[in-house]
């Protein structure tokens, strides 16, 4: 049987965590659950653990990619003892004894690490935090990995509510895939992804802020990866056409603008 773990990053999601995680859990199969708290100053953290998963509090903010980068050493994809990784130490992380479910880094860059037991993941999903009870369609993400049909599956989300931008950034991205590797992306940016511990490696450390989902893509694609989308009914927060909304989707681009500097400097 396959040791599938969750990854779910989450900045001020109290609202909707629990429901998320409470759907997560009802998924079969599922080993482990992690929440990474990226510097979130509501009670995101509190919730969590009310869930009974385990929880990495990240202070300051980081962005998606740190958080998600900040997590890897936790993932004991290598099978080996539990220890503090030379990665964890880059980040600035010192462990301190604790079998509490419960991890800690702030600016004195103190942690409490868990006791990591167990085997490494064989698939590792990561989910964002505000799908509330359409997380249960992750369910959807873990056969084609789990069955060898592919590497990495994506989720794709059925047609926004409401009219967001004007499909600038997911049209670049979607452009990128397809030159780099013939595939035509319907989900480019989308946070809902399943892989086999093989490509995480491969695909490691991820691309900072918004740019980890295209990066992971792009990265898994050029080491010859099979990526397929799989249609759900998953849901979330959609951002509209506000300042808000405006900023959000800029942020995007700037980060997938720097995903395409990173390939060219690669001379790809």
């Amino acid at each position: 049987m396959k040791n599938i773990t969750v990854v779910i990053p989450a900045y001020n999601e109290e609202e909707r965590i629990g429901e998320t995680l409470q759907a997560v859990k009802s998924i079969p199969g599922i080993s482990r659950v992690i929440v990474v708290s990226d510097g979130s100053t509501d009670a995101t953290a509190s919730r969590a653990r009310e869930e009974g998963v385990e929880v990495l509090e990240l202070y300051p903010n980081r962005g998606k990619g740190g958080a998600m980068n900040a997590v890897l050493p936790f993932l004991n994809l290598e099978q080996r003892e539990p220890s503090l990784s030379a990665e964890a130490t880059e980040l600035g992380f010192v462990p301190q004894l604790s079998t509490r479910e419960h991890y800690t880094a702030d600016s004195s860059a103190n942690l409490l690490l868990p006791q990591l037991e167990g085997k490494a993941a064989d698939i590792v999903i990561f989910l964002d935090a505000d799908l509330g009870a359409s997380a249960s369609q992750a369910s959807r993400l873990i056969e084609p990995v789990a069955k060898g049909m592919a590497d990495l599956s994506i989720a794709s989300f059925p047609p926004p509510q409401k009219k967001g931008g004007f499909g600038l950034v997911k049209g670049t991205a979607a452009w990128l895939i397809r030159k780099v590797g013939k595939m035509e992306a319907r989900a480019p940016l989308s946070g809902q992804r399943a892989m086999t511990r093989e490509v995480l490696q491969a695909v490691t450390p991820f691309n900072e802020g918004y740019g980890v989902e295209l990066g992971m893509s792009v990265n898994a694609l050029l080491q010859g990866f099979k990526l397929i989308e799989v249609p759900t009914t998953m849901s979330h927060n959609e951002s509209g056409r506000d300042l808000k909304g405006f900023f959000h989707r800029g942020r995007q681009f700037w980060d997938v603008l720097r995903v395409i500097g990173d390939l060219r400097r690669k001379g790809i």
